[in-house]
């Protein structure tokens, strides 16, 4: 609505200034998904399998050809072509029948060649890329899955096993040998005063996740009463299977728990208590 005839008579810097943004816009590829609101993303979520999906993103500035919408899982990959009207690309499309963690991203076409739009570091907003960087998670689950009824109204307490609770035996330290002996680098705290080391050591071009506190199942366990005055009747346990870093997410073996907390044992040990005071464990 700006007259920039009148502009540049009045402020003709102020008229260069709002001309070099316009062109920028024109010229300058933009886009917007936001995989929170539903413009973008219908339904909002984990989708249960074989149900339709509309996906979507907003060009803010630039110029593009074509897009396509590119979704892939596990033994899964496919590419969508996306329909263009006004300043949307968008597509409608039906997820797998088959549960499990899908993910997608978009690649558009301009006249300078090709973009994705991948998540930046949110991993819902998304971001134009030179290159495929990432993708959008998108969870497909059983169609007939129901919440159990216990856990509706259960109180959850979260544990991460290596910070919560020390067991007065040589479990840790020999769990520490024991992944010396594989080649690696864990290091024990002598103490849980010490602060957690978040910084690459000498020989490291990267920080490495594995400085150890000590805490083990054993600890957990004795600590059930305690949990169990606080009103909690479920226990969620971060990874406990054997691992190289101390939160255990790069599991390398799912059906042996992590020397550092214990042995499969100790978990059924765990389990065994815990039942016997009314409280489940995840």
């Amino acid at each position: 609505g700006v007259d920039k005839v009148e502009l540049y008579k009045l402020q003709p810097r102020t008229a260069n200034v709002l001309t070099l943004v316009e062109n920028c816009r024109e010229n300058t590829l933009s886009l917007l998904h936001d995989a929170r609101y539903s413009q973008y993303r219908t339904p909002f979520g984990a989708v249960t399998e074989g149900s339709p999906i509309h996906l979507a993103f907003q060009v803010m500035g630039g110029k593009p050809l074509s897009a396509v919408l590119n979704l892939y899982g596990e033994n899964f990959k496919a590419v969508y072509p996306m329909v263009h009207s006004g300043n949307m690309f968008s597509v409608d499309f039906k997820v797998p029948k088959k549960p499990g963690a899908m993910w997608y991203n978009f690649k558009i076409t301009n006249a300078d060649g090709s973009r994705w739009l991948c998540p930046d570091g949110s991993g819902y907003l998304g971001q134009v890329f030179k290159r495929e960087h990432g993708s959008f998670r998108l969870t497909v689950y059983k169609k007939d899955f129901e919440t159990p009824d216990w856990a509706k109204s259960s109180v959850m307490y979260q544990i991460f096993p290596d910070r919560f609770a020390l067991s007065d035996d040589d479990t840790a330290k020999k769990g520490i040998e024991y992944h010396i002996n594989l080649g690696q680098t864990p290091e024990l705290h002598d103490s849980t005063l010490e602060p957690p080391r978040h910084l690459p050591r000498v020989f490291e071009d990267n920080y490495s996740p594995d400085d150890f506190y000590g805490g083990t199942l054993k600890g957990i366990a004795e600590k059930l009463p305690y949990i169990k005055s606080l009103g909690v009747n479920l226990i969620y346990l971060n990874p406990i299977c054997e691992a190289r870093s101390n939160h255990r997410y790069d599991t390398s073996d799912y059906k042996k728990v992590d020397p550092i907390l214990g042995t499969n044992e100790d978990f059924e040990e765990l389990c065994y208590k815990a039942e016997k005071l009314g409280i489940r464990i995840i």
